[in-house]
């Protein structure tokens, strides 16, 4: 039924794009890369006909404003701002980067929480402008223009989001969403103290992960190899920039380090999280807690490695995530 549904030219993309993710999952686990290889082309294909593509002029203009507008002179202009708590933690990154395991070893850690992907910094952008998509770069502005009493109040109103579901007294509590990469600015002057942790992977690995994938279909970046490979750059190119103006301690995690030498990446978060060490970080995967994303099976075992260079498997079947990448000096 599967397979016929996918080639059906009188089936809805949205009900062959539903089906192919599924099947191009199914046949990775079986290692018929070719059958998973060509389920995902029908399923990113039809999902790219009702979703639409990216706006790449539109994502680059967004990246060059951010860079323009949020300089080091604009946050210590502005750095009065906001809550002086230390306890938000942003776990950001592309999808399927790694973020969810970051978080699992995290929220394993007696003092830590992780709280996952909370939409309430995205929101709370779009609060503050008016033309929510095209305006939200201008958040920050926004915030810093209203100043001290409104940053409070803000501040306020997204930790009581994030302290839900939080034991009273953990020192620190992360949210995950992967894309407050754009936010960064929003949450430097609501709360300058915070500190942000970057998943980082591969990026043929870190692509072919989304391209499989069934995200929302806002996600129009996320079916074309090419495109996968522009988000990519405007997102380093904005964490580039982040790194030099942001008052935020950041810390890099690559993914294949950490699964690599799990505890030599566990000990320098939580030092970086001025936590002292405790072991149960290792055994992240008998954590009870939920888990919402798409790695929620993944992050139930213990470590492993078999995620690495997983795109070599797929190069003779998908040629451009190959050339898309050809660019970039860790490909």
């Amino acid at each position: 039924y599967a397979e016929s549904t996918l080639r059906d030219t009188q089936a809805k993309d949205d009900a062959k794009a539903l089906v192919g993710y599924g099947l191009a999952k199914y046949y990775n686990k079986r290692k018929d890369y070719a059958a998973a290889a060509e389920a995902g082309v029908l399923a990113s294909d039809a999902r790219r006909r009702s979703a639409g593509e990216l706006d790449r002029e539109a994502l680059q203009a967004r990246v060059d404003r951010m860079i323009e507008t949020y300089t080091i002179d604009f946050f210590a202009e502005h750095r009065r701002l906001g809550l002086g708590t230390d306890q938000p933690v942003f776990i950001v990154g592309l999808p399927r980067s790694g973020t969810t395991l970051t978080e699992q070893i995290l929220s394993a850690h007696p003092d830590l929480h992780g709280a996952g992907e909370l939409p309430d910094l995205g929101r709370l952008a779009a609060s503050l402008v008016t033309d929510e998509e095209s305006a939200l770069f201008q958040a920050a502005q926004r915030l810093a223009e209203q100043g001290d009493v409104a940053s409070r109040e803000l501040a306020k109103r997204y930790l009581k989001s994030l302290r839900e579901g939080a034991t009273k007294g953990r020192t620190r509590i992360s949210d995950k969403s992967p894309l407050n990469f754009f936010q960064l600015a929003l949450a430097a002057l609501m709360f300058p103290n915070a500190r942000v942790i970057h998943c980082t992977r591969h990026p043929r690995d870190n692509a072919l992960s989304v391209w499989m994938e069934n995200f929302n279909p806002d996600q129009q970046w996320s079916t074309d190899f090419d495109d996968l490979a522009f988000y990519r750059r405007q997102y380093l190119r904005l964490m580039q920039h982040w790194r030099e103006a942001l008052p935020l301690e950041i810390l890099e995690m690559p993914y294949e380090t950490t699964v690599a030498d799990l505890e030599g990446q566990a000990k320098r978060m939580m030092d970086f999280l001025r936590v002292p060490w405790d072991a149960r970080c290792l055994s992240f995967h008998k954590s009870e807690r939920a888990v919402q994303t798409p790695s929620r099976w993944q992050v139930r075992q213990p470590i492993y490695t078999r995620s690495v260079e997983r795109w070599r498997a797929y190069e003779p079947y998908l040629p451009t995530l190959v050339s898309a990448f050809e660019d970039d000096g860790d490909a």
